[in-house]
């Protein structure tokens, strides 16, 4: 599994150094919003999740990524979306514990922000076929969305090295866990 990880990022990453010499990422570079600004926006949701997660007691772990423009040009092509579809520019994972707390930080986090409409998938009470779990709910702050995943460690472990890892579905044991 490490070898086809390894592949998959090199892949990736040439992927990505072709693409950065093209017309298509000039333009979608000028049209993406400020950089700067939206790793401000991240980093405050990442303080405001960590103070939520305090309020309510339970211990988190939070990553989160801001999607590069050739990750960005990838779906927009792949799923024919216009950049305003494409919803997880910014993103934010948090794992915790139990399932117990995943339900209370994701009811947290819509008592507290709004959300966009029909962007909530709860793949804990209905895993994928490669048993893929985790919340996923989109946040519409004023700056822009913000996609935020909830799983525990396990799910999380199973999600990145086990069958429902990306890694998995590009060796053509898994399914395709992105949505």
């Amino acid at each position: 599994p490490l070898t086809a990880l390894g592949m998959v990022e090199t892949m990736r990453m040439e992927g990505h150094t072709a693409f950065v010499h093209t017309a298509a990422a000039s333009s979608l570079v000028v049209s993406l919003p400020d950089a700067a600004a939206e790793s401000r926006v991240l980093a405050q949701q990442v303080t405001e999740t960590t103070q939520l997660l305090d309020q309510l007691s339970i211990d988190g772990i939070i990553t989160s990524r801001q999607k590069s423009p050739y990750s960005v040009w990838m779906k927009m092509n792949r799923k024919s979306l216009s950049m305003d579809q494409v919803l997880d520019r910014l993103a934010m994972r948090v794992r915790v514990d139990t399932v117990d707390e995943c339900y209370a930080l994701i009811e947290a986090l819509h008592d507290r922000y709004d959300t966009v409409p029909g962007e909530f998938d709860d793949y804990i009470a209905m895993p994928k076929a490669n048993g893929y779990a985790s919340l996923h709910t989109v946040l519409q702050l004023q700056e822009g969305p913000v996609e935020v995943q909830v799983r525990t460690h396990a799910m999380h472990d199973l999600a990145e090295y086990g069958d429902a890892s990306h890694a998995a579905y590009k060796r053509g044991q898994g399914f395709d866990i992105a949505a």
